[in-house]
């Protein structure tokens, strides 16, 4: 009797679907054509099947031995199937096929036994997930950042109107602790981020106010414009400026030492705005202003008419320079104390949910609701290169550090995905799939540029490690699936969700601000 490759897969597929791992059922029958062998087996294999064969296999591997040798009857059958298993049909194995324990699985059972490690081939160490370990709780959280100089100092806002600064000791623990108090009672606290240079926090309220602290806890300046909860800060380059943008498409810029702002943008929208981008782009490099933008008379409902956000992120070009989301799933750039933008990037659909800027290369990504990153060149108005594959909308977009291979990016979307790119090509390198398929809400690369998190929507973390020697590894390989390298869960009966991932400095700690439970440090 013998069985094919093919017939094998095709009973490991109808195991994955009979245990509900539909996505597991989905990767095998995409990579191996196996659903092919449906209708010519389907109705021939009954349920349980493989696990069926498995165990009777276990038994023939032991059969010789049940047989006593002077009167040819079985050995005590009742206690040899009751305590007869997979690891001691292993052991049996091995006694008669010592080449089996060479490499692999088996060799690992013996080194176990044995007390001393084996030697483990890098394909076998690929399938190993580390747990990361959690080294510090701190509150239910939305928002929280690593000072950019110091790596154990960690700042996060609270959802009962305080903000913390807390110095983290060697074993993980919350050695120093500095609040940061708002008057207001009972706000979130919606974002916290260091200046570049880790002298300067601002924190930004439920209510639109913001604060400026040194890195101390003394409060420098009250900034108060915005009136509705504020979705991105972002300082420039050398920290002079904070860009601020809040939930009803609010823009200002502000002087920190002065307290003044230099720029408000105010670009109201509605959900009709976001129908699709004009084909044709300005020949002229100065846009019009965004509140000049005629709109067409629109017949629709009032819900259809409440204000809509263009965007939850923004980026500095340089000192001076900055892009926000605009209408149409544009994004518009400006110069500093200028209310007429100098450029607009059209082309996405949908709103832009994430830019990312290189500035080596003079290349801007930016993600978006219409499921596509596109790349833009710094000398141009028109994208260079749509990247297409993810299905559902775009969570993160971050430049890998390539050294001398081609421009890469790696995203996340809903889609429960991630996937890198040669921005070259628009090809996928490397993808992989979330814990389950489930949505990816936010991810995350590390400052070195070597590994990258991420998190989905049933507080599951995993750690992929993106570094170029381990890249070239899984290329020259002919590899196109990464695996996670580490995992960590939040373990809660709540309903939560991840609000935000940060790094540390020097790529060594993870914070997960969660909201509805506690949050928590983990070590790399």
């Amino acid at each position: 009797m013998s069985i094919t490759s093919d017939e094998l897969n095709y009973l490991i597929w109808r195991y994955l679907q009979e245990g509900g791992l539909e996505v597991s059922a989905f990767a095998l029958e995409d990579e191996t054509k196996v659903n092919s062998l449906e209708q010519k087996f389907g109705k021939r294999i009954p349920l349980g099947c493989l696990v069926d064969l498995v165990q009777k296999g276990i038994l023939y591997s032991k059969v010789n031995d049940m047989v006593n040798d002077e009167n040819g009857q079985l050995n005590d059958i009742e206690t040899y199937v009751n305590s007869f298993n997979l690891f001691e049909a292993l052991d049996e194995e091995k006694k008669t096929n010592p080449q089996l324990m060479s490499s692999g699985a088996v060799a690992a059972i013996a080194a176990a036994e044995n007390g001393h490690p084996s030697p483990v081939s890098e394909k076998d160490e690929e399938t190993f997930i580390t747990v990361l370990k959690e080294l510090f709780k701190f509150p239910a959280s939305v928002a929280c950042d690593w000072n950019p100089v110091a790596p154990t100092v960690l700042a996060w806002g609270q959802l009962d109107s305080t903000a913390k600064i807390c110095a983290l000791g060697a074993d993980g623990s919350g050695n120093e602790l500095i609040d940061l108090v708002h008057p207001s009672v009972d706000k979130e606290i919606t974002s916290v981020m260091w200046n570049p240079t880790g002298s300067s926090l601002v924190t930004c309220m439920e209510n639109g106010e913001m604060r400026v602290w040194s890195a101390d806890g003394k409060l420098r300046n009250i900034l108060n414009l915005h009136t509705s909860p504020i979705l991105t800060v972002r300082w420039n380059k050398n920290g002079s400026f904070v860009l601020s943008s809040d939930v009803d498409n609010k823009t200002i810029v502000w002087d920190v030492e002065s307290g003044r702002p230099l720029q408000f943008l105010e670009n109201s929208a509605t959900f009709n705005d976001m129908s699709p981008a004009p084909a044709t782009i300005s020949s002229s490099p100065v846009a019009a202003p965004i509140s000049a933008i005629s709109m067409a008379p629109s017949a629709s409902t009032e819900s259809q008419q409440k204000p809509l956000c263009l965007g939850i992120d923004a980026f500095w070009l340089d000192n001076t320079k900055f892009v926000i989301p605009g209408k149409s799933g544009s994004i518009v750039i400006y110069t500093l104390g200028e209310k007429i933008p100098i450029g607009m990037l059209e082309g996405h659909t949908d709103i832009v949910s994430c830019i990312s800027y290189d500035r080596d290369l003079h290349l801007l990504a930016s993600g978006s609701d219409d499921n596509t990153i596109r790349i833009w060149k710094g000398n141009s108005y028109n994208s260079s290169q749509i990247l297409i594959g993810h299905s559902q909308p775009i969570s993160s977009v971050a430049w890998l550090q390539c050294g001398d291979l081609p421009p890469m990016v790696v995203s996340t979307s809903l889609d429960g995905s991630i996937k890198i790119w040669n921005v070259i090509t628009g090809e996928v390198l490397l993808s992989s799939i979330s814990e389950n398929g489930l949505p990816i809400l936010e991810g995350q690369l590390s400052p070195d540029s070597s590994m990258f998190v991420l998190a989905d929507t049933e507080g599951n973390v995993q750690l992929f490690d993106i570094s170029p020697s381990r890249f070239i590894h899984l290329i020259k390989t002919g590899q196109k699936i990464i695996k996670p390298k580490a995992a960590y869960q939040v373990f809660t009966d709540e309903k939560i969700y991840i609000s935000q991932l940060s790094w540390n400095c020097d790529s060594t700690k993870i914070s997960v601000c969660v909201a509805g439970s506690a949050s928590s440090v983990i070590s790399v």
